[in-house]
């Protein structure tokens, strides 16, 4: 043991020479020692995991008056892909793409009905994962137009076709878990949490057997709803809240100002989205949030595809919505964060075709240039002097998968 001792201490170029004369154990022990210098100097540090990016983007209210089925309608089926075409590469390009659902869906065996009780042709959700969307907040002033059994199939249409969705629920199970998502890419994942809530129900009384079958805006329960997804394992939540009262107004409601510094101070949202105005709103980073890295909020994101036009709403700004792309970065060892919002004005030409306006002009639009100019001149206006800037050419995954988790 003194020899051994005596070996640790020296320097390599001081280490005796032994032999087996020396004594077998002690020439064991020598060439241990030094296989061991030697596997030491071989191994190689683990490389670092490259980031993962990723882009989650939300449109607007998707509202399927019945002059927009009938521009869908090809005398067999409803082709709603057909009116969103020009702005799919946008939908593709994102990781996560959450439409808002504002319509209840019917079967294919019931005829659609637009405003005020709207019966959306469930053909809509098959398509649009055709497109690339992901998933759907689905509360809103709409969603019991047809009643509990609209809840139902509406959530059934989206599950069919593989989309994810939030606000709405069949059960107190489905309503206390988020809709979770997760992007995988490299050696590394993020999961990202979704929830929902509507402020009002148009004044239809939710069911008394179902209580649970839509989520009104509770800031309370929806921090506890945050505060659980993260728990689960989300590295990233979205609340999406479909509110309020003064529709097309372009400016932030005080109540919205309100829900969204309770939502940033709380540590546990990430971004928030609010729909329901039918016109496009400010896009803000608030103080607060995750980790203190702020909250993302859209106060507005105006009509995704809808017949609002000047004529019918007297705002312009009603046939113009916009979409939402806010950029996230997750490296080795940090928790995962957004850094960056972008946005994308789209607009409703004739035929009901949803076009992307970037930097005032629609590719291949049928309505005169000057008008799509004014459009987007409009929306640059209320976006103009806040943190997210014009996204110019389609988002790339960095070829990331996402999958959709159902709920258990």
């Amino acid at each position: 043991m003194l020899l051994i001792a005596i070996l640790l201490v020296l320097r390599p170029w001081q280490m005796p020479v032994l032999t087996v004369e020396d004594g077998p154990d002690v020439a064991v022990e020598v060439e241990d020692l030094q296989s061991a210098q030697v596997e030491a100097q071989s191994v190689e540090p683990e490389p670092e995991l490259e980031p993962l990016n990723f882009t989650i983007s939300a449109g607007g209210d998707m509202l399927i008056h019945m002059p927009v089925a009938d521009s869908a309608w090809d005398g067999t089926m409803w082709d709603f892909s057909r009116l969103m075409e020009p702005v799919t590469p946008y939908i593709q390009g994102s990781d996560i793409a959450l439409c808002n659902m504002e319509t209840a869906m019917v079967p294919r065996d019931q005829a659609p009905t637009g405003y005020p009780i709207f019966g959306t042709p469930r053909d809509l959700a098959d398509e649009m994962a055709e497109m690339g969307w992901t998933g759907c907040s689905t509360s809103s002033n709409h969603s019991l137009d047809q009643g509990l059994a609209g809840v139902i199939n509406t959530l059934d249409f989206l599950d069919a076709a593989g989309l994810g969705h939030a606000g709405t629920a069949r059960s107190q199970e489905e309503a206390n878990q988020p809709q979770l998502y997760r992007i995988e890419g490299g050696d590394q994942s993020v999961t990202v949490a979704h929830i929902a809530a509507a402020h009002n129900t148009n004044g239809l009384p939710v069911p008394e057997e179902a209580p649970w079958s839509i989520q009104m805006i509770d800031i309370p329960q929806i921090e506890a709803q945050a505060r659980q997804a993260r728990e689960d394992g989300a590295d990233i939540v979205v609340a999406t809240l479909h509110c309020c009262e003064a529709e097309y107004n372009t400016a932030a409601e005080p109540f919205q100002e309100q829900t969204a510094a309770e939502l940033a101070a709380s540590g546990l949202i990430d971004i928030y989205i609010a729909h329901h105005a039918h016109v496009p709103r400010p896009i803000a980073l608030l103080e607060g949030g995750p980790n203190g890295n702020g909250m993302w909020v859209a106060y507005g994101l105006g009509n995704f595809i809808s017949n609002q036009t000047r004529e019918a709403t007297g705002s312009t700004e009603s046939s113009t919505g916009l979409m939402a792309f806010f950029e996230g970065v997750k490296n080795e060892g940090e928790p995962a964060r957004v850094v960056a919002a972008e946005w994308l004005a789209v607009t409703v030409d004739a035929g009901h075709i949803v076009r992307p306006l970037i930097g005032g002009v629609a590719e291949g639009a049928v309505l005169a240039p000057d008008e799509m100019a004014y459009r987007w001149d409009l929306t640059r206006q209320i976006l103009e002097g806040g943190p997210a800037t014009e996204i110019t050419s389609p988002p790339t995954s960095d070829s990331n998968v996402t999958t959709v988790i159902k709920r258990s």
